[in-house]
C-alpha cells in the first residue's frame, strides 16, 4: 500500500497547492469519517511545533491513510530540510488502532515503520546498468544511517471499547507521502519519482 498511499496523498496535495488550500483544512473539508478527522485534528495539535517553513529550505508535509482500508488510521507530519542533501529531522505520528493492547510495542512498531519509510523515500533504490541490476548487495544498497533517522513523536488514540486493529505497517504509506508533500510544498510542484533527492 505504500506506493498507492504515496500516489494518492501527493496527488491530493498537488490539488490543494493549486487551489491555495491549507493541507489540514483541505483534508478535513473532504472527510466524514469521525476517526480519520480525530487523527488529523490531533496531528495538527501535537505536531504544531514541527510546522516550520521558510518557503525555501525548511518545510513540512502531512499525509493520512487507513491501513488496507480496514486497519489502523495513521496521520503523519514530517519536517523536511533541503540543503546539500534532503533530510527529515522530525516526524509526528498520530495513530488510531482501536484498543491499544501494548502501547510500548505499538510505539516501537510505528517508529520502526517511520524510519523504514523515510529510508525508502530518501535513499532506497536498486541501480541499473542498462538491463542489468548493478546493486550487488547490502554494501552498495543505500539505506538511512542511524545518524539520519528522524526523531519520532508517537501519539496513540486509545479506544478501549473498540476492537484492536493492530498497527502493523499503518505508517509506511503516510510517512513517505508526508515527506513527499513537504518537498512538494517547498518546490511548488509534485515530485513523483522515488527516492527523493536534492536533484
Amino acid at each position: 500500500a505504500q506506493l498507492n498511499v504515496y500516489g494518492i496523498e501527493t496527488a491530493l496535495e498537488a490539488a490543494f497547492i493549486a487551489q491555495g488550500v491549507e493541507p489540514f483544512e483541505g483534508r478535513l473539508a473532504n472527510l466524514s469519517d469521525p476517526r480519520a478527522r480525530a487523527v488529523l485534528e490531533r496531528l495538527r495539535q501535537d505536531g504544531a511545533d514541527l510546522m516550520v517553513s521558510d518557503g525555501e529550505t525548511q518545510g513540512w508535509g502531512i499525509a493520512l491513510a487507513r491501513y488496507k482500508g480496514l486497519g489502523a488510521w495513521a496521520g503523519v507530519l514530517a519536517q523536511v530540510e533541503m540543503g546539500d542533501i534532503l533530510r527529515v529531522p522530525r516526524v509526528c505520528v498520530v495513530a488510531d488502532m482501536g484498543e491499544v493492547v501494548d502501547p510500548d510495542g505499538a510505539r516501537n512498531q510505528i517508529e520502526g515503520g517511520v524510519v523504514q519509510s523515510v529510508s525508502w523515500a530518501l535513499k532506497e533504490a536498486i541501480t541499473l546498468e542498462g538491463s542489468r541490476i548493478a546493486t550487488a548487495g547490502w554494501e552498495d544498497y543505500p539505506i538511512l544511517f542511524f545518524s539520519e533517522a528522524p526523531q519520532v513523536r508517537t501519539v496513540l488514540i486509545d479506544r478501549p471499547l473498540d476492537p484492536p486493529l493492530g498497527c502493523a505497517e499503518a505508517v509506511v504509506g503516510p510517512a513517505s507521502a508526508a515527506v513527499g508533500n513537504g518537498v512538494q510544498r517547498l518546490l511548488g510542484v509534485p515530485v513523483r519519482r522515488l527516492p527523493l533527492t536534492r536533484h
